[in-house]
């Protein structure tokens, strides 16, 4: 796996959404449940992207390349176990790829404005507000993978 972000599945997209907005529409039938009696409310963020989209987002507003590299549901598992991630989360995850790619979160709307009474963050916004968040030294960046010249002798160490 390389240093750029490696997702499963590329096709629909969704409209990414910050935590900090979906607590406010959260907070709000917390704080006056009955105008929200029995609701259902899906929330989206502003724009609906795919992870090329996002990337191209992300790569502007840092001033650095950023490049998603669509792989499969079971390469991004396979990934995430050899990172060391609780087989729950990596269930979970390839779910929620797999929900991706047949477009269960696509769409948007204004549930996030309405109910939580603030706009939602834009990538972009999102990025510039966490721009340390995204440097190389975070614990979640992967480094590119180094070339092995062939018949050096020299082996990767296997992650665990």
């Amino acid at each position: 796996m390389s240093g750029n972000p490696a997702l499963a599945g590329n096709r629909p997209g969704h409209a990414p959404i910050a935590a900090a907005d979906q607590s406010r529409v959260i907070a709000a039938p917390l704080l006056d449940p009955e105008p929200h009696d029995r609701a259902i409310y899906t929330l989206h963020g502003p724009v609906e992207m795919n992870h090329h989209d996002i990337a191209r987002a992300i790569s502007t507003t840092l001033g650095i390349p950023v490049h998603y590299e669509p792989i499969s549901v079971e390469e991004f598992a396979s990934a995430m176990d050899e990172r060391g991630l609780h087989a729950h989360l990596i269930q979970h995850l390839s779910n929620v790829a797999v929900d991706y790619q047949n477009g269960v979160f696509a769409g948007t709307n204004d549930n996030v404005e309405q109910i939580g009474h603030h706009a939602p963050l834009t990538v972009e916004q999102f990025v510039t507000e966490r721009t340390s968040d995204f440097d190389t030294s975070g614990p979640n960046f992967a480094p590119p993978r180094q070339a092995v010249p062939f018949g050096s002798g020299i082996h990767p160490r296997p992650r665990r």
